[in-house]
């Protein structure tokens, strides 16, 4: 899967989920409408990270010499590049069981411009390329190669007013095996998100979002790996979320209240001797209630504590005889939202999470949760990003209401001549089900390289090797996987 779309296995929709829609670049007219800023309760930091339409001015590329930099391509050099960022859109909550990783931020020398229509600005993008695997199929043994072109459009719509904000975005990732089509990636996803300035400190936020998601070996969750081994199947996910923010001078409250459902596709449950409908036993509806409250301590700090309360209901609520697989739960956590002048931006918390089943014949899942996107800019040309996601998640397992899935990674991106951006990145993730000795690790190791011809085309080429490590029987694969392609976008 792309590595910039965290819909597909590394991460593919995460992007086009998480990127926000903020301002055009220089020259655009007018400043669209923003995410209130600090003072008014938002929790984005201002500082060099900007998303799609960012007020910095693109760099305009220098005359190419024979031999060697000249003069002006050597000050160019010196020029920071600007850091593409997903926006963190504090309605979502971070405990609903996703399809998606964090996305991490990019060093991009160029800022996309987008189209004038009417009040609104349009971003569009696609990603056009091949997928080379050596374990197409993921198994441990007798592993197959292959091919597959793929398509990653996206599409976002951003209103361009003082006041008010709306954003309407469709993303898709579409790939075609050579040999085995049963493998092909079928990613789409449309949200829309708006927010209402009743006041300069009071704001009503909503987001309504419906993705098509395919799950199997390479699924951005690790408890479903196992789940849907040799059998790919599609998650359809919904979710509608309302909320509300005030600022009282350095205090901002924040409460929301998210609706989501998850549906699954699958066949039949091998497990079960009576037949019922796999996909019946995994559907679930969820609801949760979240509430934040953070402080200002300067305009580089800002400490928060935040809660939240779910209920999660099976649409088949007996997965085997005489077990019910509902369950409530609760989270706290407590962080940072840091810009700090050294270069070093993001959020970072940690806190404590459990999820108590309804049935007494299955034990409760909790532990330390630990949440964060941490940015550090040593030199305007070199990007350090560390990302954490903790997540209770559910599990097809009969014995078990689930696991605390874990991911950590960390990565390394440096601009040479500004338009050629190499990276490196290295991630971890683990899951240890509750009641059941199953535990799955994954380990990713990656190289990612781009050049920028101009602010509208590049050219990249992506290197991943996954190691997925799992103590259910046959369940272990190595796969390397390099994708070449190029992207364009306006």
């Amino acid at each position: 899967m792309p590595r910039r779309h965290p819909i597909s296995a590394a991460g593919a929709l995460a992007a086009a989920l998480l990127l926000g829609a903020h301002a055009p670049a220089a020259g655009q007219g007018q400043t669209p409408s923003q995410p209130p800023a600090a003072d008014d309760g938002d929790q984005t930091p201002s500082g060099p990270l900007g998303g799609m339409g960012d007020v910095a001015q693109p760099a305009e590329p220098s005359t190419t010499p024979e031999q060697g930099l000249t003069r002006e391509e050597e000050e160019e050099a010196e020029k920071p590049v600007s850091v593409i960022s997903p926006e963190r859109f504090l309605l979502q909550p971070s405990q609903i069981h996703s399809a998606f990783l964090p996305e991490p931020h990019d060093l991009d020398p160029y800022v996309p411009i987008g189209i004038e229509i009417g009040t609104f600005i349009l971003f569009s993008e696609a990603e056009i390329g091949t997928i080379l695997t050596d374990n197409v199929l993921d198994t441990e043994t007798d592993t197959h190669s292959d091919i597959a072109a793929e398509v990653a459009p996206s599409l976002r719509l951003d209103s361009n007013w003082s006041r008010h904000f709306f954003s309407a975005q469709f993303n898709a990732d579409r790939s075609w095996y050579n040999d085995f089509p049963i493998e092909d990636d079928k990613n789409y996803q449309a949200v829309a998100r708006g927010r209402i300035d009743v006041t300069r400190r009071t704001h009503l936020e909503g987001e309504v979002e419906a993705s098509h998601i395919q799950s199997g070996a390479n699924s951005i969750s690790l408890t479903d790996v196992t789940a849907s081994a040799g059998n790919p199947t599609i998650l359809q996910e919904e979710h509608v979320t309302a909320g509300a923010d005030h600022t009282f001078n350095r205090v901002t409250l924040k409460v929301s209240q998210t609706f989501a459902k998850y549906d699954y596709n699958d066949d039949t449950d091998p497990f079960l001797v009576d037949g019922i409908l796999f996909k019946n036993v995994r559907d679930y509806q969820e609801a949760v209630t979240t509430m934040r409250g953070s402080y200002e301590f300067q305009p580089a700090v800002i400490g928060f504590v935040e809660g939240w309360v779910d209920r999660r209901a099976y649409d088949t609520p007996i997965s085997f005889p005489a077990v019910k697989r509902d369950s409530n739960g609760f989270a706290v956590l407590g962080g940072f939202d840091l810009d700090l002048p050294l270069g070093l931006s993001g959020e970072i918390e940690i806190g404590y999470g459990k999820q108590d089943p309804i049935s007494k014949d299955l034990s409760p899942v909790d532990g330390l949760l630990v949440n964060g996107d941490l940015i550090w800019l040593p030199t305007p040309m070199t990007k350090v990003e560390f990302l954490a996601r903790s997540e209770i998640a559910e599990t097809t397992l009969t014995d078990s209401l689930g696991a605390i899935d874990r991911f950590y990674e960390l990565s390394l991106q440096h601009a040479f001549w500004r338009y050629l951006v190499l990276g490196a990145y290295a991630s971890y993730e683990r899951a240890d089900f509750v009641d059941d000795p199953q535990v799955d690790q994954r380990f990713k190791e990656g190289l990612t390289a781009e050049y920028y011809f101009n602010q509208h085309m590049s050219v990249y080429g992506r290197y991943e090797h996954t190691n997925f490590i799992s103590t259910q029987e046959d369940s272990n694969f190595v796969e390397n996987e390099v994708r070449l392609g190029f992207r364009i976008r306006h």
